[in-house]
């Protein structure tokens, strides 16, 4: 992951798009729904957005998921967006912002380290500073596809 420069990082998110405007989504049984998947995205992306811009502006801040992982703030902001549709533009959106202040970056500031706390299902999973250039890359390849894989896992 040395080297990331953020150049396509949006790209990534094209595929969850697409699968979000395709709109054949079944109830999980357990877990979220295609909305909350779509809208954890979009806040988990605006969560890095606001830590990329905070480096870029010489400060030192902490990325946490806690907000971008709560079932009700999702469904709430599910909600608010108002269809899948919108939440695909959402999503798309999101990523062009978090590239566009990621590419904006120097190598130092990509390689700064920054306190970084990871929820799963209530537990952390995560905890301690990391790279925010490797964790940048994480969220546009292995996020990604984890959260494209439980879209393609709710096809109705």
């Amino acid at each position: 992951m040395d080297g990331f420069d953020g150049v396509g990082l949006a790209r990534a998110f094209g595929p969850i798009a697409d699968s979000l405007r395709d709109d054949r989504f079944a109830e999980p049984a357990q877990g979220w729904t295609a909305e909350q998947v779509a809208a954890h995205l979009v806040l988990n992306n605006e969560c890095w957005t606001d830590v990329v811009t905070r480096v870029g502006q010489g400060e030192a801040p902490a990325y946490s998921n806690e907000s971008a992982v709560d079932p009700d703030v999702l469904t709430e902001y599910a909600v608010r967006v108002g269809s899948l549709e919108a939440l695909a533009d959402r999503v798309v959106a999101s990523a062009h912002e978090l590239e566009t202040a990621f590419v904006a970056l120097t190598p130092e500031q990509r390689d700064q380290l920054v306190p970084v706390t990871v929820l799963h299902a209530g537990d952390i999973v995560v905890e301690g500073p990391h790279q925010l250039g490797t964790f940048v890359e994480i969220n546009a390849t292995r996020h990604v596809a984890m959260h494209l894989d439980q879209l393609l896992a709710l096809r109705g």
